[in-house]
C-alpha cells in the first residue's frame, strides 16, 4: 500500500474462539487455521491498536449489533465536529 495508512480504524475485540463460533458457513482457507493462528492475528491487531490509539479505536464486540453501531455513530459524530462539520451535516 506504499505507506499509506487509515485516518481511523475501527477495531471490534472479540476472543477469537468465540469469533470463530459465530460462523455459520463452510470455512474457508484463513478461518480453517490453527487457533493459535487466530490468536497470534488478534494479539497483533491489539498491538497495533496500542501503538496507535489516535487512529484504532477499540470497540467491545460481546455487546449487541446496537449497543456497538450505537458507539461506533457516537465516535464518529465527535470526530465530524472536530473535522469542522456542523450538526446539520451529521
Amino acid at each position: 500500500v506504499r505507506g499509506l495508512v487509515p485516518d481511523i480504524t475501527f477495531l471490534l475485540l472479540l476472543d477469537p474462539s468465540i469469533g470463530k463460533g459465530r460462523i455459520n458457513r463452510a470455512y474457508d482457507r484463513l478461518e480453517m487455521e490453527q487457533q493459535n493462528f487466530h490468536e497470534d492475528v488478534f494479539h497483533g491487531y491489539v498491538d497495533l491498536a496500542k501503538a496507535n490509539p489516535d487512529r484504532i479505536i477499540l470497540f467491545d464486540a460481546t455487546k449487541s449489533i446496537n449497543d456497538i453501531e450505537a458507539e461506533i455513530n457516537k465516535h464518529l459524530r465527535r470526530l465530524l465536529v472536530k473535522l469542522g462539520e456542523t450538526s446539520d451535516d451529521i
